[in-house]
């Protein structure tokens, strides 16, 4: 049976993050939680079976908190972060940081209100190999990857 727990630890990072990268989200409440899966068993006389190639994985998800959840919920949340438990227990802590800040990018809040927002890009690596950087996204997310490389190289970024 699958169990959602509070992510304390997701929590603690989050309120960093926000400070240095997400002032727009800065006094919003947030659920950060964890999503504990019971092992995956084998079927008698057979292995665990792997998940396919190139299957979508989720490691986080976030959600807005529809009006119907928030006045069910005392607390007023807006948002709610949850990590899949397996994954963010073997993620090193720099790589913890990376997924919530991933998350929290998807949080948005402006003039309008709050929303979700989409990936900045998305693309399959056959597609690019076979045509290039072919959409403005597409560009601008392997122009900004090589600078961020080349400055990482430098030891300018982390």
């Amino acid at each position: 049976m699958i169990e959602y727990v509070p992510n304390d630890e997701a929590r603690d990072i989050a309120e960093q993050v926000i400070q240095d990268w997400h002032p727009h989200l800065e006094g919003v409440k947030i659920a950060y939680i964890s999503k504990v899966k019971p092992p995956k068993k084998a079927k008698k006389g057979q292995p665990v079976k792997q998940p396919r190639q190139g299957k979508k994985i989720v490691m986080a998800k976030a959600a807005k908190v529809s009006p119907k959840m928030q006045a069910l919920m005392a607390d007023g949340y807006v948002f709610v972060i949850e990590f899949d438990d397996a994954i963010w227990q073997e993620l090193a802590h720099e790589k913890r940081i990376a997924l919530v800040d991933h998350e929290l990018c998807h949080c948005g809040n402006d003039a309008d209100g709050f929303y979700l927002k989409g990936h900045s890009v998305e693309e399959f690596r056959e597609v690019i190999k076979r045509h290039g950087f072919w959409k403005d996204d597409v560009r601008q997310f392997a122009e900004q990857t090589e600078l961020t490389y080349h400055e990482h190289k430098r030891g300018s970024v982390l």
